[in-house]
Order: structure tokens, then C-alpha cells, then sequence
């Protein structure tokens, strides 16, 4: 039985993870409000390598639509504000002395429907992901187990329904954090 909780017990932390990974995606979407996991994906080039920005720099909020950008190398900011110009976020930094001050723009109603179908495609893939990968893994994990240890049927099929239940559980929480997302990007 002690395989079995293992078993139950990864396939919760695999789906939490991805849970995880999709809550940091739509945190990077921007709705027209500052917030420092806009800049998560920026990366920047520096002592001849490529870093993330929060490994140069620190993101902080200053008024609900600028972001502070303080960069600790003041011969790496015109690299940082390279970065961000690049990424095709729609930001302009304003540079001061080794601080970049970011307006964040309020999108269009066009831009925000694109959003939308983003956060959604992001959320599809996190329910893919759940119910084709993690599930998939823990049934044949599953059924490896049911040979080796000679688990009986009703135990078998009470485990299968035990996986199914997380798989659901999780597919709960993906449409959970995009109707939020969702709900913040409408709201202007």
C-alpha cells in the first residue's frame, strides 16, 4: 500500500506544478496594472551570457501603472532597457541614472481579446497536460504496481478512481485561475 500512497502522492505534486507553471504564465499577461511578474521572461545579455532580468536587477511597483526597475550594474542598463524594448511587451522604459521608470499601458479592447485567447490556450494546455500526461503516467504506473504487488480488482479500480478524482480536482483549479484571469483582464 505504501507504493500506492507514493503513487497518489506524486500525481498530486506533478499536477501542482503544472498548476504552478500556469499560474506564472497568466501572471505575465498584462492587464493594464503594474505588477513585477510582467517582467519574469525578459532576458537580458551581460558579462557575456544571458541572465534574467531578476538576476540584474529589481522590479518594484511605484504607482498601480509604473514599474521601478532599479538595475545593481549601472553599466548593464542600457542592456536591460534593450531587453524589455525587445520582448514586444508594448514598454517603453524611461531611463534615470540606473533606475528604468515603466509606464504600463492600458490595452485596447482588441489586445485584451488576444489576451483572453492566450490565457485560455495556456489554460487548455495545463488540462492537457493533467489529464493526458500526469493521469496517463499514474495509470500505468498503476498498472505496473497491479503486477508486482498483486493488487486485487476492487483496490485497482478504487485507486483508479482516487487518480481520477485528482485529475478533476486540478482541471477545477486551471478553470478557476483562468475565469480570474479573465475577469481581471475585462476589467478596464
Amino acid at each position: 500500500m505504501e507504493e500506492l500512497n507514493k503513487l497518489l502522492k506524486e500525481t498530486e505534486e506533478h499536477m501542482e506544478n503544472t498548476c504552478a507553471a500556469l499560474k506564472s504564465k497568466l501572471s505575465t499577461l498584462n492587464a493594464g496594472r503594474a505588477n513585477p511578474e510582467l517582467l519574469n521572461t525578459i532576458k537580458v545579455e551581460a558579462y557575456g551570457n544571458t541572465y534574467m532580468l531578476n538576476n540584474l536587477a529589481n522590479v518594484s511597483v511605484q504607482e498601480p501603472r509604473t514599474l521601478m526597475v532599479n538595475v545593481w550594474d549601472k553599466a548593464l542598463v542600457n542592456s536591460v532597457d534593450s531587453a524589455i524594448r525587445a520582448a514586444n511587451l508594448g514598454f517603453n522604459p524611461v531611463v534615470d541614472g540606473n533606475i528604468l521608470k515603466i509606464h504600463i499601458p492600458q490595452p485596447t479592447e482588441e489586445r485584451r481579446k488576444e489576451l483572453i485567447k492566450l490565457a485560455s490556450n495556456y489554460a487548455e494546455d495545463a488540462r492537457t497536460t493533467h489529464k493526458k500526461t500526469h493521469r496517463r503516467d499514474a495509470l500505468d504506473k498503476l498498472e505496473a504496481l497491479k503486477k508486482t504487488i498483486s493488487l486485487s480488482d476492487d483496490d485497482y479500480y478504487a485507486i483508479k478512481q482516487k487518480i481520477d478524482k485528482i485529475t478533476n480536482n486540478w482541471v477545477i483549479e486551471v478553470d478557476k485561475l483562468l475565469k480570474n484571469k479573465i475577469k481581471e483582464l475585462e476589467t478596464i
